[in-house]
């Protein structure tokens, strides 16, 4: 039977892990909220950073054996005058708004064909978790509403055995 991984946001504290999440609005506060709503009540405003979102994937089920070799890659744009910013760590630092020391590298040069590789650990049991993926929106200039950015995907493969 396949493993069931699902991804987690960790806000301050890096005690609080997120319910299973379909979606992470990048926006002016540190929560794991996904709404629309939430993106226009908490919007990222023009030459200002999103809070960093601290994500990670869980093992929900079990593998056969084991995941390894974790990626995770885009479509390699985003939207005109903005930019988004990812990184690795293994050590949680309450999520800040102002531009991040970890999530520094350019999202857009992630595709599928050029993914980055997020976690090399070996997770055999249910509960165990990855790395940290940190990512950070900063809109330099949009003529949108606040809060009206278009989605961008996040894409992750694994190896499973």
């Amino acid at each position: 039977m396949a493993a069931t991984v699902t991804m987690r946001v960790f806000t301050t504290g890096g005690a609080v892990m997120s319910a299973a999440q379909t979606g992470i609005d990048l926006c002016s506060e540190d929560s794991a909220t996904n709404t629309p709503v939430h993106r226009l009540a908490e919007p990222v405003g023009i030459g200002v950073y999103s809070f960093e979102k601290w994500i990670k994937l869980r093992l929900d089920s079990a593998p056969p054996t084991q995941i390894t070799t974790i990626k995770v890659w885009g479509d390699g744009v985003v939207k005109l005058n903005t930019r988004l910013h990812y990184g690795f760590t293994t050590v949680f630092a309450a999520p800040v708004c102002a531009p991040s020391t970890i999530a520094t590298l350019d999202w857009t040069a992630l595709s599928a064909g050029a993914p980055a590789t997020w976690d090399t650990g070996v997770y055999v049991g249910v509960g165990l978790i990855s790395t940290y993926l940190v990512m950070q929106l900063y809109a330099e200039y949009c003529e949108d509403l606040f809060g009206t950015w278009t989605q961008e995907t996040i894409n992750y493969s694994y190896v499973e055995t």
